[in-house]
C-alpha cells in the first residue's frame, strides 16, 4: 500500500473529544497512522495498570480516558473501511498490523421474562436457556432465538436489537532488526502520541 500520512491538525482532530462519530479519514492508507496511535494508546493503557495498586482512583481515570479515545479511534477505522473500502473485510499493513471487519453477533432484548420463558417451556427450550430461578442463559437464548427467526416464528416477549459492525486489530510484534525503519516510515503518525504526554504519571 502506498504511504500516506496525517496532517498535524489531523490528528488534533482525532484526538479532540468532540470527534464526530462517523468521521471518515480521506484515505483507507491513514488507517496506518491510526493503528500506531491506538498502539500507543494501548501501550499506555498496560503502563496506567501497572501503577493502579499505587494511584488506584487517579490510575483509572486515566485509563478510563485512554479508552475513550480509543473506542473513538476504533470509530474512525471502521467508518473509513465502510467508506472508501465497503468490498473489503480485511486490510493489511505490514509491520504494524491489520484490521477486520465484523459483523456483530445477534442480540435480543427480552421485554416480557414471563412470556418467553413460558414460550420456551411449551417449545421444549426451557430447560437448555433458562437457569435455576428462572435466570436466562442469553448466549444460548440468542442462539434459540436465531433459530426461530430463521425458520420465521413468532417468539412473544422479545424483540430483536439492530446489529451492528465492529473491527478486530492485530499488531505485529517488530522484529529488533526492523523497528528502527518502521519507526522512520511511521514518523509523522506517532507525533499524534504527544497529545497523551500530558498524561504523564508526573501529572497524577
Amino acid at each position: 500500500m502506498n504511504q500516506t500520512f496525517l496532517s498535524g491538525e489531523q490528528i488534533k482532530e482525532l484526538m479532540s473529544d468532540d470527534l464526530p462519530q462517523d468521521y471518515v479519514l480521506d484515505s483507507v492508507y491513514e488507517v496506518e497512522n491510526v493503528l500506531l496511535m491506538l498502539k500507543g494508546i494501548k501501550e499506555k493503557v498496560e503502563y496506567f495498570k501497572g501503577l493502579k495498586k499505587y494511584r488506584t482512583k487517579s490510575i483509572d481515570d486515566k485509563i478510563g480516558d485512554l479508552t475513550d479515545r480509543s473506542s473513538r479511534l476504533r470509530g474512525v477505522v471502521l467508518h473509513t473501511m465502510k467508506q472508501l473500502e465497503p468490498k473489503k473485510n480485511t486490510i493489511t499493513f505490514p509491520s504494524i498490523g491489520s484490521v477486520t471487519r465484523k459483523k456483530a453477533k445477534s442480540a435480543w432484548n427480552i421485554d416480557d421474562e414471563e412470556s418467553l420463558v413460558a414460550f420456551l417451556d411449551k417449545q421444549g427450550y426451557k430447560d437448555t436457556v433458562v437457569k435455576t430461578k428462572q435466570v436466562i442463559d442469553a448466549r444460548k437464548l440468542n442462539s434459540v432465538l436465531d433459530d426461530f427467526a430463521d425458520a420465521r416464528v413468532s417468539v412473544p416477549g422479545v424483540s430483536p436489537k439492530p446489529t451492528s459492525e465492529s473491527i478486530s486489530i492485530r499488531f505485529e510484534e517488530v522484529e529488533e532488526s526492523t523497528a528502527v525503519p518502521v519507526a522512520e516510515r511511521a514518523s509523522d503518525a506517532l507525533e499524534a502520541l504527544d497529545v497523551l504526554d500530558s498524561l504523564s504519571v508526573d501529572d497524577l
